[in-house]
């Protein structure tokens, strides 16, 4: 008896530390998105990388708002229906499908790949970026390694400790910040 009560505090536990730590995600996105109301309101000006961050959190990749929005429908049984439209606007959006989510942890180096391979297919910027295609293929390998590691169940943050994959990354992270305005 007193096993399954430490096995279920321990369970608590874990819940709570996902929901501070979904919480504190959505947190930072709103914040992202009233920035530029709070700075005009107290005499700053707004200037463009601060409206193009805000455009970029509504309008790009913004994986972790994303899936605190889909733990949330999926926990309200009655909104399966849209759930499942999310989920494939999900799929369709980072090029995972939902289910392979629960691996993944604000720490972990696949947020920034996941939201950059978003943004460059979502946010006008990209559209006329030279790198554009080369961010896109770099992100599709990450991918495709981080969902083998996820399918035969070994740690897929352990993909970057190979050099190829980690200089992948930052490549990727460069080359997307050269873009921004």
């Amino acid at each position: 008896m007193r096993k399954r009560v430490e096995e279920s505090e321990k369970a608590l536990e874990e819940t709570k530390s996902e929901s501070q730590r979904a919480y504190d995600a959505s947190i930072m996105t709103m914040m992202e998105l009233r920035a530029p109301i709070h700075q005009l309101h107290s005499g700053h000006k707004v200037g463009p990388s601060q409206r193009a961050k805000r455009n970029a959190v509504t309008h790009g990749g913004s994986i972790l708002m994303d899936i605190t929005i889909l733990r949330h429908l999926l926990s309200n049984r009655g909104r399966t229906t849209v759930f499942t439209k999310w989920a494939a606007g999900f799929e369709d959006i980072y090029g995972i499908p939902f289910r392979y989510v629960e691996t993944l942890s604000e720490g972990s180096k696949m947020v920034p790949v996941l939201n950059i391979y978003a943004d460059i297919l979502l946010l006008h910027i990209y559209a006329s970026y030279d790198e554009s295609e080369t961010i896109q293929k770099m992100c599709k390998v990450i991918l495709r390694q981080w969902k083998i590691a996820v399918d035969s169940e070994r740690d897929p943050e352990g993909i970057f400790d190979g050099e190829a994959l980690l200089m992948m990354y930052n490549k990727i992270v460069e080359l997307h910040g050269a873009a921004e305005p």
